[in-house]
């Protein structure tokens, strides 16, 4: 068998050993040592030979190592037979390999580099002669790291790019300074291609980001003017982080404090965002949307809309479903029953076409809303008691009309899930084997840490598996999304008494582990 780029076949070799050491032959001896050689070695070749054929049925085994579309080198390939052992090779530039000349018989087929796995783990395969091609594998990086320097570096939001690296925003403060909003980009391995910090003299913070077609990023948040009041904040930046020549920065509001937690691309190539807005000095939040075109111009005049009570209210997520309208999530609040879960359904052009309110404890918060591939709605969050105590993790699935009823309708559930400590979750995402992945925080007082929390759920919301992550005094995962590879990329950010003070970003295969 050869292997690609060498010429020269690999035959096992044949030793004689005599009595283990060396001896002084006689002639009559060396000519029977000369005898037995031939035949012993015919004999050998006439056993290999009957169980696998050199001459006519050799074949020719070949594939290639991807990361994303692009092919990944050096990555260490070894095929196994039982009649030869092991042999290796390695990964061109192109991310091929292939193994000339084998012979008939079964092979398996491995893959090994650094903090990499790859999907299949490991091919079976029946070699009878010919060219047996696109023995593909996927690589899998698995990492993590901590982004950061002096002062303070918080992530809220991450989203896998085009090119199979990821985006990530938030803040950074240094001591007594001002808080910039911060875009950071990374790449398949999770080194720092570039990072871009927006801001003047005043606050600004990064929340939410979403990757448009042309491989640009939309970012949603706030920013400080005069008078210590916040403004929603919509920046468009191209895929190198930049504004010029075609990316803007907006502001709306109102003469209070306004703020965007959540931003999606629409279908019309434009945006919304949501997030909340005060209109009164000293009065309560109402929920507010508001849709902007291409440019960033509001799409009057439907648009800002703004929905509430006489408590407060606040929408903490906000997607476009599928015939063009929109799902939001957060919270209301209200005298008779404290804070409530609120799930608005909007038309296109922001009428409500539904809203629920729904209570799982006491005081209850949602952070976090999908649509789901039946056309339901997903949501998590967390509730604690309205005086002390710690809080709990729920995650609900509803109809397409927002609905939880478990006995009517099997495709909808409520799970809470308590923890020793207090637990907050604040993202969750659908996967593609149509399960779930939620990330969040829990307290564990056994420690006296934080940790990062990432739950599996399967589709009826039974909990397959859970990943604490403890990288410091608190660790905290504000963001998940399942990856292209069928892994996932968590954010959020870690302190430590040791001054460690960073974004926290985690690359998982599809078990939730860092395989290093």
């Amino acid at each position: 068998m050869r292997m690609k780029n060498d010429a020269s076949n690999i035959w096992p070799g044949i030793s004689i050993s005599y009595n283990g050491r060396s001896a002084k032959q006689t002639p009559a001896q060396r000519n029977g040592v000369r005898w037995i050689v031939p035949v012993v070695a015919f004999l050998w070749v006439a056993a290999w030979s009957s169980c696998s054929n050199p001459v006519g049925g050799t074949s020719t085994i070949s594939g290639r190592v991807v990361l994303c579309s692009y092919g990944l080198e050096n990555v260490e390939v070894a095929i196994s037979g039982k009649h030869f052992g092991t042999v290796r090779t390695m990964t061109d530039c192109e991310g091929a390999y292939a193994f000339y000349d084998v012979w008939n018989g079964t092979y398996s087929v491995t893959l090994s580099k650094k903090g990499i796995v790859f999907t299949p783990a490991r091919r079976s395969i029946s070699a009878s002669g010919g060219w047996i091609g696109n023995q593909d594998f996927v690589a899998l990086p698995t990492w993590e790291r901590t982004i950061g320097g002096t002062g303070a570096y918080r992530a809220y939001s991450i989203r896998e790019t085009m090119d199979c690296g990821f985006v990530i925003v938030g803040h950074r403060q240094g001591a007594g300074t001002q808080k910039e909003a911060l875009v950071v980009k990374l790449d398949s391995f999770g080194t720092v291609v570039w990072e871009k910090s927006f801001g003047d003299s005043m606050d600004a913070c990064a929340y939410d980001v979403d990757v448009t077609p042309d491989g640009g990023y939309v970012v949603a948040g706030s920013r400080q003017r005069a008078g210590s009041l916040l403004d929603f904040w919509i920046l468009r930046l191209d895929g190198n982080g930049d504004m010029e020549p075609s990316g803007w920065s907006r502001t709306y509001g109102g003469a209070f404090n306004d703020e965007a937690y959540s931003v999606r691309r629409t279908s019309d190539d434009g945006y919304v965002a949501a997030g909340y807005t005060v209109n009164s000095l000293g009065g309560m939040g109402d929920m507010h949307v508001i849709r902007v075109d291409a440019s960033g111009s509001v799409l009057e005049p439907v648009w800002p809309r703004t929905y509430g009570s006489e408590g407060w209210d606040a929408i903490r997520a906000i997607r476009q479903t599928s015939d063009g309208g929109f799902i939001a999530a957060g919270y209301c609040a209200t005298i008779e029953a404290g804070l409530c879960v609120s799930l608005m359904k909007l038309d296109p052009t922001g009428n409500v076409e539904w809203s629920e309110v729904k209570s799982v404890g006491e005081w209850d918060e949602a952070r976090s809303v999908e649509e789901t591939d039946d056309g339901g709605y997903m949501l998590t969050g967390f509730t604690r008691p309205s005086f002390g105590g710690g809080s709990s993790i729920w995650v609900m699935k509803t109809d397409s009309i927002g609905t939880v009823d478990e006995n009517e309708n099997t495709g909808t559930w409520l799970r809470v899930f308590d923890y020793e400590g207090t637990a907050e979750a604040y993202s969750v995402r659908q996967c593609a084997d149509g399960g779930f992945a939620v990330s969040g925080a829990v307290y564990s007082p056994a420690k006296g840490t934080v940790d990062a929390l990432l739950i599996k759920l399967s589709p009826a919301g039974e909990r397959m598996w859970e990943r604490s992550f403890s990288s410091g005094d608190v660790t905290t995962a504000y963001s998940v999304e399942p990856t292209h590879d069928g892994g996932f990329i968590v954010a959020g950010y870690v302190l430590s008494h040791e001054g460690r003070d960073g974004m926290w970003i985690v690359k998982l295969d599809a078990r939730g582990v860092v395989s290093w």
